[in-house]
């Protein structure tokens, strides 16, 4: 409970949950190392539906436990896939779990991002550079790719921009092309691109990040 601190409800899933919960609609959407992608019920905690996303065989491999992302009618899940052939990233229905378009992206997309008014999603883009991709909602297919310079351990959509955080820069991409508005240096502190802290909050045009040396900063655009 919100106000008083009291446990409402609990959900065994066998093995560790690693990352934060989707919640949307009232539900709660979350991947486990067991291989489940799980929707729970927000008030009471009840399943509604559990799709398997990873082999028995492969669980720490290829468990779904990077965060799932909530996109209106789907939810997002991205993984290391088992083989070559195997598709990393899925687009299940938020109300029965089933797979509606899954497609295998370039790199491992970790992270997603979406704007379900837009029909558009967002995922890392690995390399040398590093960036940002651009899908279509609708069916996964690839709109736009484009260089930044920054990894996304996180990301916010927010003000028609999507917003990269890693260890040392955030960076600002225009939603719609790709073009990248502006990079801010929030760091000088330890390396460590795509695992480090994610700690930043955005709404409208105003985002507000805390940083490897201590420091948070307001920035507006």
């Amino acid at each position: 409970d919100a106000r008083r601190g009291d446990v409402l409800w609990e959900c065994a899933a066998g093995l560790p949950v690693m990352m934060e919960p989707a919640v949307d609609g009232g539900a709660v959407f979350f991947g486990s190392m067991d291989g489940w992608v799980r929707a729970l019920d927000g008030r009471t905690g009840g399943e509604l539906w559990k799709t398997r996303i990873s082999s028995p065989e492969d669980l720490y491999t290829t468990a779904p436990f990077w965060p799932p992302a909530a996109a209106g009618e789907l939810v997002i899940i991205s993984k290391i896939p088992a083989a070559a052939e195997e598709n990393n990233l899925l687009a299940l229905s938020a109300s029965d779990g089933r797979v509606a378009w899954s497609r295998r992206v370039s790199g491992v997309p970790l992270r997603a991002v979406a704007i379900p008014e837009e029909n558009l999603l967002f995922t890392l883009l690995t390399g040398k550079s590093r960036g940002l991709q651009c899908l279509s909602l609708r069916d996964g297919s690839l709109l736009w790719s484009r260089e930044s310079g920054v990894g996304m351990n996180a990301g916010i959509a927010s003000g028609g921009a999507v917003l990269l955080r890693d260890d040392d820069d955030l960076c600002c991409v225009d939603a719609a092309t790709g073009a990248v508005r502006w990079t801010y240096r929030t760091s000088t502190g330890p390396q460590g691109t795509y695992y480090g802290p994610g700690a930043f909050a955005a709404r409208d045009r105003l985002v507000v990040v805390g940083t490897m040396d201590g420091m948070v900063t307001a920035l507006e655009w």
